[in-house]
């Protein structure tokens, strides 16, 4: 999974771990553990990210009357500090109004935009940080909410 990952800048992080850790055979045994605490990472930044996006559009729209056009105006307008990235693309978080609400996203662990899809598990359910589809932060996927 984390190894087939390939980054923005077409870094090959595989290879890259193979590179840093030959030799080592310490370094070799937790390649994969420290391969999984950067994927963590990643997810949790972008958890965290979204969260507060969310919260500044919401206080956005609660003073303005509307949802804003993009996520760099919350940004000039100091709802953000700055736009959120998407570790995952190394982009802006992805947003886009819709007729009633906005939608916001990550390209998530398959690096692919799939248009604000959801990953779905074996049975078509949305499943959160799926490997195949956007990890959707808001509207919520149905079989999130509790």
């Amino acid at each position: 999974m984390f190894g087939d990952w390939k980054r923005t800048e077409q870094l090959d992080l595989n290879e890259e771990f193979k590179r840093i850790t030959r030799g080592n055979l310490l370094l070799e045994l937790l390649s994969p553990a420290f391969q999984r605490i950067i994927e963590i990472s990643f997810r949790c930044k972008t958890d965290v990210e979204a969260t507060l996006t969310i919260i500044a559009i919401f206080r956005y729209r609660q003073v303005k009357g509307s949802y804003p056009g993009n996520l760099e105006e919350l940004a000039t307008t100091g709802y953000l500090k700055e736009v959120p990235i998407d570790p995952f693309s190394d982009r802006p978080l992805i947003y886009r109004k819709t007729k009633d609400d906005f939608i916001l996203y990550s390209v998530g662990l398959n690096f692919i935009d799939d248009g604000g899809e959801s990953g779905k598990d074996r049975k078509g359910r949305p499943q959160k940080w799926s490997d195949n589809g956007d990890m959707v932060f808001w509207p919520m996927p149905q079989a999130e909410v509790r």
